[in-house]
């Protein structure tokens, strides 16, 4: 297959419409990585040279979103104490992008930082508006079980748990009818913790991974062969 040698010298303006700040940006470089930058930067769009213009996004969440497409890592304003609620909102613009590349390196951030308990009021503001079968739902509902406080306590059936402790738990009833596709009956309900064990045993990163023809699998390391 023929390399591509990308033309450092074609640049792209972005324009973030919520602050109107401006980025340029390696017009090959977006198009080697972004299927919605690839669209954006055809032939049609050459002759016109217009500046692309993103809207309802932050520009601090487009130059951390760069920050990943330049290989430079996460951005130092990344704040520790909210990473994961960050990462995620990386993820989903990533994913509007459709430049799976980044989104397989932020779910492995994702995962590497499964260490940082996330709380049910966070967890809920994080998933909320999620289908159940976004890569990105299921992986949070796999960390949350694994290091969330409430996760735990919300396993054992407890009928003067607080308001928050019996949402929590409606909550891991729906995903483990939803996940297993059939009914839970109510006295099954009490030993939901058997129930979700076979579901979060393992946390391999390739499942979550996403994959097209700019970034299939065979180059996916974590991918089987």
């Amino acid at each position: 297959m023929e390399s591509h040698r990308f033309d450092f010298a074609a640049m792209t303006e972005v324009i973030v419409s919520l602050d109107q700040k401006k980025f340029l940006i390696h017009s090959d470089l977006l198009r080697a990585r972004s299927t919605f930058f690839k669209a954006r930067l055809s032939q049609a769009w050459d002759t016109t040279k217009q500046p692309i213009t993103l809207t309802d996004m932050e520009s601090s969440h487009f130059n951390n979103y760069l920050a990943v497409v330049c290989g430079s890592g996460f951005a130092k304003a990344m704040k520790d104490s909210d990473r994961v609620v960050q990462l995620a909102r990386l993820w989903v613009l990533a994913d509007r992008f459709g430049d799976y590349k980044s989104a397989n390196i932020i779910i492995d951030e994702i995962i590497d930082h499964v260490s940082e308990a996330i709380e049910w009021d966070v967890f809920k503001d994080m998933t909320a508006g999620f289908s159940h079968d976004a890569l990105l739902y299921r992986l949070l509902v796999d960390v949350w079980l694994h290091e969330g406080r409430e996760a735990k306590d919300a396993m054992l059936y407890d009928e003067e748990a607080s308001e928050e402790g019996q949402e929590a738990r409606a909550f891991l009833v729906a995903i483990a009818k939803a996940y297993r596709k059939k009914e839970i009956k109510a006295e099954d309900e009490a030993t939901i913790e058997d129930t979700f064990r076979g579901l979060v045993e393992e946390q391999d990163r390739a499942q979550y991974h996403l994959h097209d023809d700019l970034w299939p699998k065979t180059e996916c390391d974590q991918c089987e062969a």
